[in-house]
């Protein structure tokens, strides 16, 4: 059996638990004792407070200057660094999150975007996202993908610190990409080049498995905590691509509690 009280954290007002066994008696004395009546009611209705709707949508967090490495020349190592900075935003209520972020290569004079953005609206999660990203495998290519994609959860239960979720979920991704056997700028992709990109159109659909343990949000110091995730999709062409497409995806991600309060490093 656990005791569950009201307490306050660093996120606001909160519930705390305890198991009932840990907790001790205290006897009071005779004079210890008080009573009072409870003070009479206040009538207020509010009508002269300033009143403001409420919209859901996430100011900025944090905007970071980063440093961007991708792999653009075929010599070894072939790592090129390019300056950039990335921005994100959840809503107070997490029905809303978003993020984009930006970098560019001075070398090969080429850019690297994303953008993203996720909400709620009813049982489902709508989400769409775009990235652009210039690259060297076999041959020098640059992309954008574009994804569209409605997720309905199936299963979502949170114990106390514990969460455990699947969801469903079905989309439309686009692709559209340019390849050369000698490298090329921003500036030819969207000049010369530009009658070479090649586009693909896929449905999509997948299931997503994820367990957390984030020690929940009751603590002034967020303790080590845990995320997996596992996922699954399957895409089908249905424009302009020879063959369907799986991907498999696992990622953990590690929090560890820093110096600072409050905060945690993230490892992923």
């Amino acid at each position: 059996m656990r005791f569950l009280y009201s307490s306050y954290s660093a996120d606001g007002w909160c519930l705390k638990r305890t198991p009932v066994a840990d907790l001790a008696v205290v006897r009071l004395g005779p004079d210890q004792i008080q009573s009072s009546e409870y003070p009479a009611a206040n009538e207020w209705t509010g009508e002269s407070a300033p009143q403001k709707p409420y919209v859901d949508w996430p100011s900025p967090l944090v905007w970071l200057p980063v440093p961007s490495v991708t792999r653009t020349s075929p010599d070894s190592p072939g790592i090129e660094i390019g300056l950039g900075a990335a921005v994100l935003g959840t809503s107070l209520l997490g029905r809303t999150q978003w993020a984009a972020d930006a970098a560019w290569f001075f070398a090969s004079q080429q850019p690297q975007a994303a953008l993203s953005i996720a909400w709620v609206t009813g049982p489902f999660t709508v989400s769409a996202q775009s990235q652009l990203a210039y690259q060297y495998s076999d041959t020098y290519t640059e992309s954008i993908e574009s994804s569209l994609t409605l997720g309905l959860p199936v299963l979502h239960e949170i114990d106390f610190d514990t969460q455990k979720a699947i969801t469903l979920f079905l989309g439309v991704d686009h692709r559209a990409q340019l390849e050369s056997t000698a490298p090329f700028t921003f500036a030819q992709s969207a000049g010369p080049l530009a009658g070479d990109w090649q586009n693909a159109l896929f449905v999509t659909s997948g299931v997503s498995l994820q367990w957390r343990r984030d020690g929940g949000r009751i603590d002034f110091d967020p303790p080590l905590a845990l995320t997996t995730l596992l996922q699954n999709s399957t895409r089908l062409p249905v424009l302009d691509y020879p063959a369907p497409e799986s991907a498999f995806l696992l990622g953990v991600t590690l929090n560890i509690p820093s110096f600072v309060p409050h905060n945690v490093f993230r490892l992923g």
